[in-house]
């Protein structure tokens, strides 16, 4: 079964890599199981620093949303599956102000360096202007091929996408249970292991996947965790990571399925 035996021996390459490879290993190749829920982070801090760096914008975005509820922050991801550039722009709203947040969140000054390094908006009043966040997008990224998002307030993200005049057709909705959850950070994960994500260096970006954490079903599947699921603590402010899984997952299929079509979108590196 050569197929198979290539598919062992490059998730064994990845968990060679990565650490928070190794429960998904033990479990879906060597049949050993895991705990009902364990800790585990969605990337090693030492593999996120080894892929971090510069690349092209070439071709169309994918898009990766993650809006907040109420006063929580929300994000917006643009991956370049041909470069495997990632970029991620987020916001709070303005109540309160960045300094308060930060004491509240335990991060110090990092969302008000966070906002000097143009990474981290504050927009709207009490919430965030699901609106003007898109624009800013738009203006940034450039407009997305696809549009990938869970179905957390979708109406609001689907009016805000009209006011923009960003195809809402582009939109694809992704669940965050262990069945679409799971997929995406497997995803994620083998693009990152795999040199098909390069993100930008980002204070905000990198403090969201510190805090990222994963938690597994019997079978070794992982999903990003939410409120305190798999150790993560419930301020822990992740929507940057959350909104990165959703552009990367989508977008590595969406160019494999391009190649595999005939369509030759381009080389990575």
């Amino acid at each position: 079964m050569p197929d198979l035996e290539d598919a062992i021996r490059r998730h064994s390459e990845r968990a060679r890599k990565d650490a928070a490879q190794l429960a998904s290993f033990d479990a879906l190749r060597l049949n050993l199981g895991t705990s009902d829920v364990r800790e585990n982070v969605l990337l090693e801090a030492s593999t996120w620093q080894s892929i971090e760096g510069e690349a092209e914008m070439r071709g169309r975005p994918i898009w990766g949303v993650d809006l907040g509820a109420t006063a929580a922050m929300s994000a917006i991801a643009g991956y370049w599956p041909e470069t495997g550039r990632l970029d991620v722009i987020s916001a709070f709203p303005t109540e309160p102000d960045l300094r308060d947040r930060g004491l509240r969140d335990g991060v110090g000054d990092l969302y008000v360096q966070g906002w000097k390094r143009g990474e981290l908006l504050t927009l709207g009043g009490a919430t965030v202007d699901v609106a003007e966040l898109v624009r800013e997008a738009l203006l940034r990224f450039g407009a997305p091929r696809a549009i990938a998002a869970d179905r957390w307030r979708e109406g609001e993200l689907r009016d805000a996408l009209k006011a923009v005049g960003v195809p809402v057709a582009a939109l694809e909705l992704r669940g965050q249970g262990f069945k679409d959850g799971a997929e995406d950070v497997r995803s994620f994960r083998t693009a990152a292991l795999e040199g098909r994500l390069k993100p930008t260096p980002s204070l905000v970006l990198t403090a969201a996947i510190s805090e990222a954490r994963t938690v597994a079903d019997p079978a070794g599947n992982e999903k990003l965790a939410k409120s305190s699921q798999g150790g993560r603590r419930l301020r822990a402010k992740d929507d940057a990571a959350a909104a990165g899984i959703l552009a990367v997952a989508v977008g590595s299929r969406k160019h494999a399925g391009s190649r595999r079509n005939g369509v030759y979108l381009g080389k990575i590196g």
